[in-house]
């Protein structure tokens, strides 16, 4: 049987991004994938600002959507923060075209992607042994990539501590801000309620909660929503949504097996986020494969992810406490001491957890050069 290099369980952002770094630095990667392509996932569409900066470093051509410079920022009632700025605050797309690209790049790379659903794996301490409903495969190196419910995860006893949850429904027009992307926090208890839109008239719109589903779920918090902030009823509307594992992870077993996106546990529970993290894992995933041996990528991966891992697991507690307080904490974005280093910092590209660490230095920063923003604060109904 041939030993392939390396299997990747999964053909979303990470697997692919990662079979299409591999494959620039001259390695073959086998991507098993179970669903249809393009590969269909509930997703607001939202490309953060580190998300646009880590793109060009990767030299990805993926279709990004349309950039848009306004950010609102609310919390009950109506507290308003709506910051514009010289970069990009957001992108948006509908992720099936996002996905769309990402699979024709990997086909014009020769990237072979299997329509296979992973049954089975196991590892000998030299190779992997992996079961597919189209057959079996050996491999060197073994990639998780395979999201929220990962089987390989689960094959090697691997966990993550936290699922946040989100529903949405996609194309939605009504009163809608063309121009900006909305957040609303406190739309959903310990969440927000969101509207990215696409830039023609319609939007992705949904709520989020980093907290246990509260009694009859989050669809009476998205009905809610859609009536305040759309006018439009959720009878007859395509409900779609899911979980999203934040925390990083754990595996009981020693095997090198390499857990990337949401297969990690790598979402930001402030936002939802996960592309980023999807290509930031992939990233690292191929530096910790092409620098030594099979046996040990997985010391090398975690080695890499150290201080994300880290950031992972603050984020994780921080999140649930920034949450249960939506109006406290739009009036307190609206002080120029806050949303100077927050806001300019996550449109910088930063993440959270390291301007919360390096709050003082990012404060200065925000005080002594001009500033990067345009911030408008109101108050209303």
């Amino acid at each position: 049987m041939k030993i392939h290099e390396c299997i990747i369980a999964g053909g979303g952002p990470a697997g692919l991004a990662l079979a299409l770094l591999l494959k620039r630095a001259g390695m073959e990667a086998l991507v098993l994938e179970r669903r249809p392509r393009p590969v269909k996932k509930a997703c607001g569409g939202g490309l953060t600002p580190r998300a646009l900066k880590l793109l060009p470093e990767l030299a990805l051509p993926l279709d990004i959507g349309q950039a848009f410079h306004t950010l609102e920022g609310n919390a009950p009632p109506r507290h308003v923060n709506r910051f514009t700025a010289r970069l990009p605050v957001m992108a948006v797309n509908r992720r099936a075209i996002f996905q769309k690209s990402l699979e024709e790049a990997a086909e014009r790379a020769g990237i072979q992607v299997l329509s296979a659903a992973l049954t089975g794996a196991a590892h000998d301490g030299r190779v992997f042994s992996i079961s597919t409903d189209r057959g079996d495969f050996s491999a060197r190196r073994l990639v998780g990539a395979d999201g929220a419910e990962s089987r390989v995860r689960r094959i090697f006893g691997g966990m993550v501590p936290f699922r946040a949850k989100a529903i949405m429904v996609d194309e939605m027009a009504g009163r809608l801000g063309p121009d900006r992307v909305i957040f609303d926090g406190g739309a959903a208890p310990l969440g927000y309620g969101w509207i990215f839109p696409y830039g023609d008239g319609h939007a992705n719109c949904g709520v989020y909660t980093v907290g246990g589903l509260p009694p009859g779920g989050l669809r009476p918090y998205l009905a809610r929503y859609l009536k305040d902030r759309l006018g439009a009823e959720i009878a007859g509307l395509r409900v779609t949504g899911g979980a999203i594992p934040f925390g990083g992870y754990s595996l009981a077993s020693a095997a090198p097996v390499l857990l990337l996106g949401d297969a990690g546990g790598f979402a930001d529970p402030m936002t939802g986020e996960g592309v980023y993290h999807a290509l930031y894992t992939a990233r690292a995933a191929a530096g910790a494969i092409l620098s030594g041996p099979p046996e040990s990528s997985r010391a090398r991966y975690e080695k890499k992810l150290r201080i994300f891992s880290a950031n992972a697991r603050f984020l994780a507690w921080l999140a649930p406490r920034a949450y249960r307080y939506p109006k406290r904490g739009g009036q307190l974005l609206s002080l120029k001491l806050l949303h100077g280093p927050i806001t300019e910092g996550l449109i910088r590209g930063r993440n959270t957890a390291s301007i919360a660490a390096l709050y003082p230095y990012y404060l200065a920063l925000s005080l002594f050069r001009p500033s990067l923003i345009e911030a408008k604060h109101l108050r209303c109904r």
